[in-house]
């Protein structure tokens, strides 16, 4: 490859590291192993915010449909944000968010081996995905284990993002096409197939599997409409009679009780006290606010805010994880000094000190916090009604800021979150039939 006229610098982002090897990861084709390896290096940088990105190149026109489709899907939970798309030199290049390992990296690094309890969490939010994305209309038709990944932040990655937007439909796909897949790809992390390709060709999801794969499969193909809440329920069920067995024969009670839902990681801040994690938030936000007292934005300090602004969700997290009520409790009442409105208070904040940043600046301060939330909407759903206000407030302000070409998108996603919140009302309330407006 002619490496030596590309250019640096693609709009607003600087070129660190081009990849080497065009291509899409996600499809299981050549090439996709080693361009995720690559892509670990975090190839883009944002010229002002400092943000990684990744950046995906492609001679032919596949990868304007799917920059297309990425941002058809924009503001949903679990998927990734599209930043940039341009032609240059006869390619088409396109920057999107980071992710973390997709799962079939993941799955290497377990010893290709996922327990049952971690492939039930799997298949909740691989439904999750599929569903926001059929909701706009959007048919994959080529899901597999690279489709999928973790999310970056490490707040974020216990999150299961949809990364792969190669869709293939000239072969009859459909929605039901796409919840098969999902059921084969939990099928093939079961069994523990030496490949993806062995395990389609050998068609190992057609034998004998476990009971809660073998129920999700005869749902798909005899259900004549989709009900993906009745879908997920085949696996919560399975994961709480799977929890609750295990909790009884191993007598795990108190700190040894089993954990719903994925976990995130976020290494020392996890092994520290809460009171001490409450002074450092404390301290943070004090710093933060001194620093921006004046208002006066210049670039530097917009990158401190943002590294500020992420350690400072980081310990968020910790504590919203610590302070997590039981997920059999359907909803929660929060008073004004809750972890969930101190959150809110201070990512108003944020956003309040960037109104006058310069826009990457503000925009990074409102798509970091979306991303952020819709990481607790799923793995604390007691405050669902909560997070589910929290989104749309957020999706507004996005759509506020966007440009024209994005504001469509945006509006859908406010009409989203407006439904999931009229509908948790509805839940809270007892009676259906009664919503209002945020």
């Amino acid at each position: 490859m002619e490496t030596e006229t590309r250019k640096s610098s693609i709009g607003p982002f600087d070129v660190i590291k081009w990849p080497d090897i065009p291509g899409i990861p996600g499809t299981g084709r050549f090439g996709a192993q080693k361009y995720r390896k690559e892509a670990k290096d975090k190839p883009g940088r944002h010229q002002m915010t400092l943000e990684d990105v990744f950046i995906k190149t492609q001679w032919s026109s596949s990868l304007s449909h799917e920059a297309h489709l990425l941002h058809a899907a924009s503001g949903g939970v679990g998927i990734p944000l599209l930043h940039w798309f341009e032609t240059v030199e006869e390619k088409d290049v396109m920057i999107m968010d980071t992710y973390g390992p997709v799962m079939e990296e993941s799955f290497n690094q377990a010893g290709r081996y996922f327990g049952m309890q971690s492939l039930l969490l799997f298949a909740d939010q691989f439904l999750s995905r599929l569903e926001f994305i059929h909701s706009r209309k959007i048919i994959h038709g080529s899901l597999s284990p690279w489709s999928f990944a973790f999310g970056s932040h490490p707040w974020q990655n216990h999150q299961i993002c949809l990364v792969d937007f190669a869709t293939e439909t000239g072969r009859g796909a459909s929605v039901l096409t796409d919840l098969q897949a999902v059921g084969q790809i939990l099928a093939y992390f079961y069994t523990g197939s030496d490949s993806w390709e062995r395990f389609q060709n050998e068609r190992a999801y057609e034998k004998d599997i476990a009971p809660v794969f073998d129920m999700f499969r005869d749902a798909v193909s005899t259900h004549k409409s989709v009900d993906y809440g009745a879908l997920r329920d085949i696996f919560q069920g399975a994961y709480q009679d799977l929890a609750f067995c295990l909790a009884i024969g191993l007598n795990l009670q108190g700190p040894r009780a089993i954990k719903h839902g994925l976990q995130p990681h976020l290494g020392d801040l996890s092994d520290m006290r809460t009171d001490v994690l409450f002074n450092s938030l404390s301290k943070k936000l004090s710093e933060a606010g001194t620093k921006f007292q004046n208002h006066n934005l210049s670039d530097q300090v917009s990158v401190d805010l943002l590294m500020s602004f992420e350690k400072i969700l980081a310990i968020y997290m910790v504590l919203l994880v610590r302070d997590r009520p039981s997920s059999m409790k359907k909803e929660l009442v929060l008073g004004a000094y809750h972890l969930p409105n101190s959150l809110w208070r201070d990512l108003r904040w944020f956003m309040n000190v960037t109104e006058k940043a310069l826009h990457p600046c503000r925009l990074a301060i409102i798509a970091k916090a979306y991303k952020f939330v819709t990481a607790l909407y799923e793995m604390i759903p007691a405050y669902g009604i909560y997070w589910a206000e929290y989104l749309l407030a957020l999706a507004r302000s996005r759509k506020e800021i966007e440009p024209d070409c994005g504001k469509s998108v945006w509006t859908q996603t406010t009409y989203y979150w407006q439904d999931r919140f009229n509908r948790l009302e509805a839940e809270k309330n007892g009676s259906k039939g009664r919503t209002r407006k945020c």
